[in-house]
Protein backbone atom coordinates (compact mmCIF):
# COMPACT_ATOMS: atom_id res chain seq x y z
CA UNK A 1 0.00 0.00 0.00
CA UNK A 2 1.39 3.48 -0.70
CA UNK A 3 1.78 6.59 1.92
CA UNK A 4 -1.21 7.94 0.59
CA UNK A 5 -3.37 5.16 0.81
CA UNK A 6 -2.22 4.61 4.30
CA UNK A 7 -2.88 8.21 4.90
CA UNK A 8 -6.44 8.02 3.89
CA UNK A 9 -7.29 4.98 5.67
CA UNK A 10 -5.69 6.24 9.15
CA UNK A 11 -8.59 9.56 8.06
CA UNK A 12 -10.99 7.59 8.25
CA UNK A 13 -10.46 5.68 10.99
CA UNK A 14 -9.90 8.75 13.19
CA UNK A 15 -12.95 10.44 11.91
CA UNK A 16 -14.71 7.51 12.84
CA UNK A 17 -13.06 7.20 16.41
CA UNK A 18 -14.14 11.12 17.01
CA UNK A 19 -17.74 10.52 15.77
CA UNK A 20 -17.99 7.58 18.26
CA UNK A 21 -16.42 9.27 21.41
CA UNK A 22 -19.33 11.89 20.48
CA UNK A 23 -22.28 10.05 20.73
CA UNK A 24 -20.53 8.14 24.10
CA UNK A 25 -19.63 11.95 25.67
CA UNK A 26 -22.98 13.36 24.38
CA UNK A 27 -25.09 12.06 27.63
CA UNK A 28 -22.46 13.42 29.50
CA UNK A 29 -22.07 16.72 27.87
CA UNK A 30 -26.26 17.13 27.87
CA UNK A 31 -26.85 18.47 31.32
CA UNK A 32 -23.49 20.17 31.92
CA UNK A 33 -22.90 23.63 31.62
CA UNK A 34 -19.60 25.09 30.43
CA UNK A 35 -18.38 22.19 29.01
CA UNK A 36 -15.73 21.79 26.18
CA UNK A 37 -13.90 18.66 24.48
CA UNK A 38 -10.43 19.12 23.71
CA UNK A 39 -9.50 16.77 21.03
CA UNK A 40 -5.40 16.02 20.28
CA UNK A 41 -3.81 13.28 17.87
CA UNK A 42 -1.88 10.87 20.08
CA UNK A 43 0.63 7.88 18.05
CA UNK A 44 -0.56 7.08 14.81
CA UNK A 45 -3.86 5.77 14.80
CA UNK A 46 -4.86 6.91 18.72
CA UNK A 47 -7.00 10.52 19.11
CA UNK A 48 -6.05 11.65 23.07
CA UNK A 49 -9.82 13.35 24.06
CA UNK A 50 -10.44 15.51 27.27
CA UNK A 51 -13.88 16.57 28.35
CA UNK A 52 -13.89 19.47 31.04
CA UNK A 53 -17.21 19.50 32.40
CA UNK A 54 -18.19 22.42 35.47
CA UNK A 55 -21.45 21.15 36.99
CA UNK A 56 -24.05 24.02 37.58
CA UNK A 57 -25.24 25.40 40.91
CA UNK A 58 -28.10 23.41 42.11
CA UNK A 59 -31.08 25.50 42.70
CA UNK A 60 -32.70 25.13 45.83
CA UNK A 61 -36.28 24.12 45.87
CA UNK A 62 -38.78 24.37 47.86
CA UNK A 63 -40.60 21.47 49.60
CA UNK A 64 -44.46 20.86 49.23
CA UNK A 65 -46.56 22.66 51.69
CA UNK A 66 -48.11 19.81 53.12
CA UNK A 67 -52.02 20.30 53.76
CA UNK A 68 -53.27 20.22 57.26
CA UNK A 69 -55.74 17.28 57.10
CA UNK A 70 -59.48 18.88 58.09
CA UNK A 71 -60.75 17.31 61.44
CA UNK A 72 -64.47 16.26 60.82
CA UNK A 73 -66.64 18.76 63.25
CA UNK A 74 -69.10 16.39 65.38
CA UNK A 75 -72.50 17.06 65.13
CA UNK A 76 -74.27 18.47 68.08
CA UNK A 77 -77.24 18.86 69.66
CA UNK A 78 -76.22 21.52 72.16
CA UNK A 79 -76.15 25.10 71.93
CA UNK A 80 -74.31 27.15 74.55
CA UNK A 81 -75.39 30.42 74.74
CA UNK A 82 -73.14 32.77 77.23
CA UNK A 83 -75.76 35.40 78.73
CA UNK A 84 -75.08 39.09 77.93
CA UNK A 85 -74.47 41.37 81.08
CA UNK A 86 -77.06 43.61 81.96
CA UNK A 87 -76.55 47.25 83.28
CA UNK A 88 -77.34 47.38 86.67
CA UNK A 89 -78.19 50.92 88.04
CA UNK A 90 -77.87 52.16 91.04
CA UNK A 91 -80.20 52.73 93.72
CA UNK A 92 -80.89 53.93 97.67
CA UNK A 93 -81.73 51.39 99.61
CA UNK A 94 -84.85 51.90 101.81
CA UNK A 95 -84.59 51.95 105.60
CA UNK A 96 -87.80 51.68 107.59
CA UNK A 97 -88.06 54.47 109.94
CA UNK A 98 -88.28 53.12 113.42
CA UNK A 99 -91.07 54.88 115.04
CA UNK A 100 -89.99 57.35 118.52
CA UNK A 101 -90.98 55.62 121.41
CA UNK A 102 -94.15 57.17 122.45
CA UNK A 103 -93.02 58.23 125.58
CA UNK A 104 -91.25 60.90 124.33
CA UNK A 105 -92.65 63.53 122.26
CA UNK A 106 -96.21 62.36 122.41
CA UNK A 107 -98.90 63.73 124.96
CA UNK A 108 -101.35 61.01 126.33
CA UNK A 109 -104.89 62.17 124.52
CA UNK A 110 -107.13 59.09 125.30
CA UNK A 111 -106.17 56.02 128.02
CA UNK A 112 -108.53 52.68 129.11
CA UNK A 113 -107.15 50.83 131.76
CA UNK A 114 -108.08 47.36 132.92
CA UNK A 115 -111.72 47.23 131.14
CA UNK A 116 -113.35 44.72 130.35
CA UNK A 117 -113.67 43.82 126.52
CA UNK A 118 -117.36 43.97 125.11
CA UNK A 119 -118.64 43.51 121.62
CA UNK A 120 -120.89 47.03 122.67
CA UNK A 121 -117.33 49.06 123.49
CA UNK A 122 -118.07 52.61 122.42
CA UNK A 123 -116.22 54.26 119.33
CA UNK A 124 -113.34 56.65 120.28
CA UNK A 125 -113.03 59.86 117.58
CA UNK A 126 -109.47 61.66 117.91
CA UNK A 127 -109.05 64.43 115.30
CA UNK A 128 -105.28 63.73 114.09
CA UNK A 129 -104.62 67.45 113.84
CA UNK A 130 -100.27 66.12 114.21
CA UNK A 131 -99.75 63.00 112.98
CA UNK A 132 -98.44 60.36 113.83
CA UNK A 133 -100.89 58.40 116.13
CA UNK A 134 -99.66 56.04 118.57
CA UNK A 135 -102.11 53.18 120.23
CA UNK A 136 -100.20 51.46 122.53
CA UNK A 137 -102.42 48.34 124.56
CA UNK A 138 -101.87 45.27 126.68
CA UNK A 139 -104.73 42.49 126.64
CA UNK A 140 -104.96 40.41 129.30
CA UNK A 141 -107.24 37.59 128.77
CA UNK A 142 -109.22 35.97 131.81
CA UNK A 143 -107.34 33.03 133.76
CA UNK A 144 -109.45 29.63 133.85
CA UNK A 145 -108.64 26.78 136.39
CA UNK A 146 -108.42 23.26 135.14
CA UNK A 147 -108.81 20.72 137.43
CA UNK A 148 -106.80 17.54 136.63
CA UNK A 149 -106.96 14.07 138.50
CA UNK A 150 -103.70 12.67 139.18
CA UNK A 151 -103.42 9.05 140.59
CA UNK A 152 -99.88 7.50 141.79
CA UNK A 153 -98.43 4.82 143.83
CA UNK A 154 -95.44 4.93 145.88
CA UNK A 155 -94.13 0.95 147.36
CA UNK A 156 -97.53 -0.06 148.06
CA UNK A 157 -99.72 2.93 148.83
CA UNK A 158 -101.50 4.66 146.51
CA UNK A 159 -102.62 8.49 146.15
CA UNK A 160 -105.32 10.51 144.89
CA UNK A 161 -105.02 13.99 144.48
CA UNK A 162 -107.25 16.91 142.31
CA UNK A 163 -104.48 19.65 140.72
CA UNK A 164 -105.29 22.87 139.74
CA UNK A 165 -103.85 24.24 136.68
CA UNK A 166 -104.29 28.41 135.61
CA UNK A 167 -104.05 29.36 132.16
CA UNK A 168 -105.05 32.37 129.98
CA UNK A 169 -108.42 30.86 128.62
CA UNK A 170 -107.97 30.01 125.07
CA UNK A 171 -111.10 31.96 123.46
CA UNK A 172 -109.99 35.14 124.82
CA UNK A 173 -109.61 37.50 121.98
CA UNK A 174 -109.64 41.62 121.00
CA UNK A 175 -109.45 43.53 117.97
CA UNK A 176 -109.38 46.77 117.37
CA UNK A 177 -109.84 48.35 113.79
CA UNK A 178 -109.02 52.29 113.02
CA UNK A 179 -110.82 53.81 109.95
CA UNK A 180 -110.40 57.19 108.39
CA UNK A 181 -114.01 58.40 109.07
CA UNK A 182 -113.39 61.34 105.66
CA UNK A 183 -113.93 58.26 103.26
CA UNK A 184 -114.80 55.71 105.78
CA UNK A 185 -111.84 53.15 104.47
CA UNK A 186 -110.10 50.96 106.95
CA UNK A 187 -106.56 52.09 108.03
CA UNK A 188 -105.48 49.69 109.78
CA UNK A 189 -106.26 46.44 112.37
CA UNK A 190 -104.57 44.89 115.18
CA UNK A 191 -105.81 42.48 117.84
CA UNK A 192 -104.93 39.46 119.91
CA UNK A 193 -106.00 36.14 119.59
CA UNK A 194 -108.22 34.42 116.82
CA UNK A 195 -106.39 34.95 113.60
CA UNK A 196 -103.65 37.59 115.50
CA UNK A 197 -101.61 35.22 117.86
CA UNK A 198 -101.36 35.43 121.61
CA UNK A 199 -99.14 38.69 121.84
CA UNK A 200 -100.62 40.16 124.42
CA UNK A 201 -98.72 43.74 124.23
CA UNK A 202 -98.61 45.59 121.08
CA UNK A 203 -98.52 48.85 119.65
CA UNK A 204 -99.58 50.56 116.30
CA UNK A 205 -98.82 53.86 114.51
CA UNK A 206 -101.33 55.64 112.20
CA UNK A 207 -99.60 58.39 110.16
CA UNK A 208 -103.21 59.50 108.79
CA UNK A 209 -104.47 62.99 109.37
CA UNK A 210 -108.03 64.35 110.21
CA UNK A 211 -110.77 62.61 111.66
CA UNK A 212 -109.55 58.92 112.87
CA UNK A 213 -112.37 56.41 114.65
CA UNK A 214 -110.84 53.82 117.15
CA UNK A 215 -113.59 51.07 117.08
CA UNK A 216 -112.95 48.03 119.94
CA UNK A 217 -114.14 44.39 119.92
CA UNK A 218 -113.60 41.52 122.11
CA UNK A 219 -114.53 38.84 124.64
CA UNK A 220 -113.21 37.33 127.45
CA UNK A 221 -110.43 39.71 128.77
CA UNK A 222 -109.73 43.26 129.84
CA UNK A 223 -107.59 45.73 127.89
CA UNK A 224 -105.43 48.61 128.96
CA UNK A 225 -104.79 51.03 126.19
CA UNK A 226 -103.29 54.62 125.37
CA UNK A 227 -103.71 56.99 122.44
CA UNK A 228 -100.94 58.53 121.98
CA UNK A 229 -100.23 61.92 119.34
CA UNK A 230 -97.40 63.98 118.46
CA UNK A 231 -96.63 67.05 120.28
CA UNK A 232 -96.97 70.40 118.13
CA UNK A 233 -93.13 71.08 117.36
Amino acid sequence: MDQDALKLVIGVMALLVIVNTTLVYSGALAGADNSTVNITAGKPGTVNITVNTTKPTPTPTKAPTKKPTPTPTPKTYVEIINPTPEPRSTYTHIVPVIPTRSEVGFDTIYTIKNQSVTELMPRVVVDAVNPPVIVDFVFTPLSITDLKPLDYKIIKTEYHENRTIDRPYENAWFLLNVTDLEDGSLITQEGVGKYYGMQYEKQIVIPNSGKIAFDLDGKYGNITLAIKMQKPK
